[in-house]
This record gives structure tokens, C-alpha cells and sequence, in this order.
């Protein structure tokens, strides 16, 4: 048996729970804000930061990291380099789609764990493929998607999901619009819990402004019966409150969302705890 689930099968036995920090991020390809430009703007994102990045998600020694908007190429991803920084070995990226930011990379989203990963799935959700103008040029809506891992902390097992949907707004679409409805529920079909795990962690850019988004997933939530953090912050520096955590079997004790980065949307983090 290895060190860690030694000191992780000790705790548990004399404690009957342990504590998990998670964070999730859309880190925007790494990029950071330049020095007084508009942080309302896509456009004024452009300073490389994934090294600025990485070091503050290892200030908040977590256990599971999702990350979303990941930049990639057949050598490296930021995925890998944020891992490394943290000294963590279990990691996925999934590679989606030819980068907005910087089209010499693919863009996509992964999860980095403390603790072993194993069960990686991979999907999209459906893409409307709708041309809008953003901030004064042509654009077309890109694939979303997910990736899910199972993480194993001694003999529990936590389903853990990292996802980016389509920005709604930005589009154009009302959610009660036939196609915003058949987007969500493509995003319940796919994320239902087809293993009926115990627990269960979905974490990311969900590109929906409300405090909570049950309302939305409806079905993802009646069939896999989530709980979520219901937000008391926005989690962008426009104000909106896009990144969201669902989960179920774990017990929420704290969040906190930081707004002190220069990225274009703030991490979330949460504190739970795990029940043996």
C-alpha cells in the first residue's frame, strides 16, 4: 500500500470523514489582464500567465482541480504544467476545439487530482453552430464538452466532472428557446451518473448567470439528485456568476470565490467534507 492511502485509511478509521478542497477555473488559455485595459473585454486578455496560474492554485493546496478553457498541443498542455507545479501525478486533458484565444492551440478541459484517476470519459454537448459578432468581428459557436474521471481516496470513489457549455448570452439565445433547451438537455443526457456512484462532483463554466442552476438541469438534477453551492458572488469580472459545483454524498462546509486574479473569470473554491 502506498504512503498516501496508508495516512488516508488511518485517518479515516479514527475519524469516520475527511476534508476535500476543490477548485474550478476557466482559465482563459492562460491568459492574464493587461495593465489598464478593460477587463469587460475578451480583447484585453493577453498576457501569458499559465506560471502565475498554476502557483496560486498550489496556494490553495487542493485535492481536485477542474479546469476548463485549457491550452494544448501535441507536446504540452497547461493541464500537465499546472499538475507539475502542484506535484501531482493524475491528471487528464481533453483536447475540444481549435482555440478562439490563440488558434496555434487547442482549447479544452481536464482535472488534476491529489489522489489516483482512473475511469476517463470524454463527450460533447450539442453545438447550435450559430454565427454572432463578438466585440466587433464575425464568430461562430465552438464544441463544448466534458471530461469525467473517477478520483479514489482510499475506498472511497468520486465521480468528478469538469465541463464548459456554449455561452448563451453571447450567442443570443434565451434559455426557454427550443435550441437553448435542447443544448441543456443534451447536457443532462450526458452527464447523468450511468455508475450510480455514492459520490459526485461536477465542476465548471457553466455560462449560466443565476446563483444556481437547478432550474436549468432539472432532469440532471431529479435523476442524479444533486445538491449545489448556491453562489453569493460573481465569479467574472463583468459580474456574472457563470462557474458552478454540484455534487452529492459530500457535505459543503465552506466556498469562497477569488477575485484577486487577472484572468476573465475567478476560481471557486469549496471546502467538503467526506463521510466514510
Amino acid at each position: 500500500m502506498l504512503k498516501t492511502e496508508i495516512l488516508i485509511s488511518v485517518f479515516l478509521i479514527y475519524n469516520h470523514f475527511m476534508d476535500l478542497r476543490t477548485v474550478t477555473w476557466n482559465i482563459g488559455g492562460g491568459k492574464l489582464l493587461k495593465d489598464s485595459e478593460d477587463p469587460g473585454l475578451m480583447a484585453s486578455y493577453t498576457v501569458d500567465g499559465i506560471d502565475v496560474i498554476a502557483r496560486q492554485i498550489a496556494e490553495t493546496n487542493p485535492d481536485i482541480v477542474t479546469i476548463q478553457e485549457a491550452h494544448g498541443d501535441d507536446g504540452d498542455n497547461q493541464i500537465a504544467q499546472i499538475a507539475k507545479e502542484l506535484g501531482y501525478e493524475h491528471f487528464f486533458y481533453d483536447a475540444i476545439t481549435d482555440s478562439h484565444i490563440d488558434s496555434t492551440y487547442k482549447l479544452g478541459n481536464g482535472l488534476i487530482s491529489r489522489f489516483p484517476i482512473s475511469d476517463v470519459q470524454t463527450g460533447r454537448f450539442l453545438n447550435p453552430e450559430l454565427n454572432f459578432e463578438l466585440e466587433g468581428r464575425k464568430a461562430f459557436t465552438h464544441d463544448k464538452g466534458y471530461g469525467s474521471c473517477t478520483v479514489r481516496i482510499g475506498d472511497i470513489a468520486i465521480y468528478a466532472t469538469s465541463l464548459h457549455l456554449i455561452p448563451f448570452r453571447r450567442v443570443g439565445l434565451d434559455f426557454d428557446s427550443d435550441t437553448a433547451l435542447q443544448i441543456l438537455a443534451s447536457v443532462s443526457a450526458e452527464l447523468k451518473d450511468k455508475q450510480s456512484s455514492d459520490y459526485r462532483l461536477i465542476q465548471g463554466d457553466f455560462n449560466i448567470n443565476s446563483d444556481t442552476v437547478r432550474a436549468y438541469l432539472q432532469d440532471l438534477f431529479g435523476s442524479d439528485k444533486l445538491a449545489e453551492v448556491v453562489l453569493d458572488q460573481p465569479t467574472t469580472p463583468k459580474e456574472r456568476m457563470y462557474d458552478h459545483v454540484l455534487y452529492r454524498g459530500l457535505r459543503l462546509r465552506s466556498f469562497s470565490v477569488d477575485s484577486d486574479v487577472l484572468t476573465d473569470h475567478y476560481p471557486v473554491i469549496c471546502d467538503f467534507e467526506i463521510e466514510q
